[in-house]
């Protein structure tokens, strides 16, 4: 099973190469997320292990990443959610990310995620779907 682990700062310019290569080969696909060279950026990534919200797997070198909080933009909370839930009872996943290590990574850490914010009292929303409901990722 893939699990993660929150990073250390140590691994902070790691996974900004890691990141700035999943830029790369993603560039030009019909999958682009609002990433640029510009960010995430190594503030962003540093801000979010200090915050204790970055998340990594790795084994010798970093495989995935993932910043868990409970902030999410202006535009989502026009959304109408089917699951009434108070700010610390979610989870928002950002800046998610899977290196081309292995298949079934992405979805064993989204399901892995999804574990973890049960087991912490976290509500599921309706909206949220596992990966293997996902056409893109």
């Amino acid at each position: 099973m893939n699990t993660l682990r929150k990073a250390h700062m140590n691994e902070s310019c790691e996974i900004l190469k890691f990141y700035q290569k999943i830029i790369s080969d993603i560039k030009g696909s019909e999958f682009m997320p609002k990433w640029s060279e510009s960010y995430p950026n190594l503030e962003y990534i540093e801000d979010s292990i200090l915050k204790g919200e970055l998340y990594v797997n790795s084994k010798g070198s970093i495989a995935a990443c993932a910043v868990l909080n409970n902030e999410f933009g202006h535009d989502y909370s026009n959304v109408k959610w089917h699951v009434n839930a108070k700010l610390e009872e979610i989870v928002v996943i950002h800046t998610f990310a899977v290196g081309s290590i292995g298949k079934g990574m992405g979805k064993d850490i989204f399901d892995y995620i999804l574990k973890e914010a049960k087991k912490n009292n976290k509500k599921k929303r309706s909206e949220l779907m596992s990966l293997t409901e996902m056409s893109v990722l």
